[in-house]
């Protein structure tokens, strides 16, 4: 019994999850089309498949400063 309560709550989780990763690709794919056409290029011209992969991957980018970068290389 603790069982199939167990899957039943993972399960509603899940579509939980999936849910708010759809309605985050949403927002996404509306500002690159948006960015896109303010800058004059067609905006379909990145897939949808691309933005889906970004907002994948998005949580393991780093912001780096150039200027942090100068200060140790050049700098020193």
């Amino acid at each position: 019994m603790e069982y199939q309560l167990f899957c039943r709550l993972y399960v509603n989780l899940q579509k939980i999850y999936l849910a708010k990763a759809e309605a985050d690709f949403l927002v996404i794919q509306q500002r690159v089309k948006s960015i896109l056409k303010r800058i004059g290029r067609d905006p379909d011209s990145i897939s949808k498949a691309m933005i889906k992969s970004f907002c994948k991957n998005a949580r393991k980018l780093k912001v780096s400063s150039y200027i942090m970068f100068y200060f140790l290389f050049v700098c020193n």
